[in-house]
């Protein structure tokens, strides 16, 4: 039975080197690579997109490396926009579920305009007309459809949404997937065609990704990794728990202990983060996603009589050992020594428990950096030899 390799990929397209923490989910060529790679030898690929597009020159990198990959089908899930057609395109079968969508539109810098003159601006709108026409030469290789066709659709400069049925009919499209159940909810990003030249700024993640949101995820995450250290201090072992998704989604679980709490991070099993949100496991607890951590967990069962707590019973009385006083007197001293180590435990403990209590009850705030006064007096001049002398002519008179 020949073997088939899913792969998902979900996220705004560009460099690795750009990505960095608290960023929305992104793609690029390395993490496709790896992904083939860990999977190891296939018959197949199906590549699942959900993207608004992102950076043209790693788009096209991608692109070149998936037309390589054998038996390649790609589908399109909720919405694929901009760069994503492109990707969408790299196979000879283009799938999409029913709801998905396709959006099509000129490559853009985004918002804006970067700085520059009238020479770098013309090299600019150039580049652009270079990106738009080998856009429309892949499009119309795919398609079917002439040139002047495909020109037209970009022809206004708006965007131009096509439907899963509008898409086949077009032949951006060559049929629905009708498999498994698939997440196909729209992309919040706006559509994304910009040049690496650019930088990030041309990608506009500002409007989604605010400095405070940053801000709040990495203290989540550091909310997080302080609660696994207490666990750690508590002698809960880390261990990795594997649970699943009423949809059939799988999650790994790093939890300081034999079930999962609020605190544990998280991701899929295939290392791609879990987006924020609310997830129904198969044992019947919801567990509220943030940041890459469980913040909260609901139960499902509220009214559940609680057992009764058994009557305890009398314990049989210790054998009575009778030690040497040497022996006494060494346990006497390892006993001061577990007792000092407790204290300092105990102590350390309490610093991070009450970090923890102010970083969860209290806004991040920016700290201020105490400024070192400058003394800005002018420094007296050394004093000479001819100074000197002068001084002790003038004790004598």
């Amino acid at each position: 039975m020949p073997k088939i390799v899913k792969i998902n990929l979900s996220g705004i397209i560009m460099p690795d080197e750009w990505v960095e923490p608290g960023d929305p989910p992104c793609i690029s060529l390395t993490k496709l690579q790896r992904l083939v790679q860990a999977a190891g030898q296939a018959d197949g690929y199906d590549i699942f997109l959900k993207t608004p597009g992102g950076v043209m020159e790693e788009g096209w990198a991608m692109y070149d490396y998936m037309i390589t990959l054998p038996n390649l089908r790609t589908i399109a899930v909720g919405m694929v926009a901009s760069m994503g057609t492109i990707l969408l395109s790299a196979a000879k079968e283009r799938l999409m579920t029913p709801h998905a969508q396709l959006l099509f539109h000129l490559p853009n810098y985004g918002d804006g305009l970067p700085p520059g003159n009238r020479v770098s601006y013309a090299a600019y709108l150039d580049k652009l007309a270079f990106e738009e026409q080998r856009c429309i030469e892949l499009f119309t290789a795919v398609t079917g459809k002439s040139e002047s066709v495909i020109a037209g659709v970009f022809a206004d400069g708006e965007d131009h949404e096509f439907t899963a049925e509008e898409s086949i009919a077009f032949g951006w499209a060559t049929g629905l997937y009708m498999g498994a159940a698939v997440q196909a909810s729209r992309s919040l990003h706006r559509p994304i065609y910009a040049l690496l030249k650019d930088g990030k700024t041309g990608l506009s993640l500002s409007k989604n990704n605010s400095s405070n949101t940053n801000m709040a995820k990495r203290n989540t995450l550091l909310v997080a990794g302080l609660k696994g250290l207490l666990g750690l201090m508590e002698g809960k072992q880390t261990t990795s728990l594997t649970v699943n998704t009423v949809d059939g989604k799988v999650l790994d679980i790093d939890a300081a202990g034999e079930t999962y709490v609020i605190g544990d991070a998280l991701a899929y099993e295939d290392g791609t983060e879990v987006p924020d949100g609310e997830y129904l496991l198969s044992d019947g607890f919801t567990i509220v996603v943030a940041a890459g951590a469980i913040s909260d967990i609901i139960d499902p069962v509220t009214d559940e009589e609680q057992p009764e707590t058994p009557e305890p019973t009398a314990e049989a009385a210790p054998e009575t050992i009778t030690i040497s006083k040497a022996e006494h007197e060494r346990l006497l001293a390892l006993d001061t020594t577990v007792s000092s180590l407790k204290s300092e435990h105990e102590q350390f403990k309490a610093r991070v428990t009450s970090v923890l209590k102010g970083m969860e009850s209290a806004d991040p705030v920016t700290a201020r950096v105490n400024e070192t006064p400058i003394d800005k007096r002018v420094p007296e001049a050394p004093e000479t030899a001819a100074d000197r002398k002068a001084k002790r002519l003038a004790n004598r008179k």
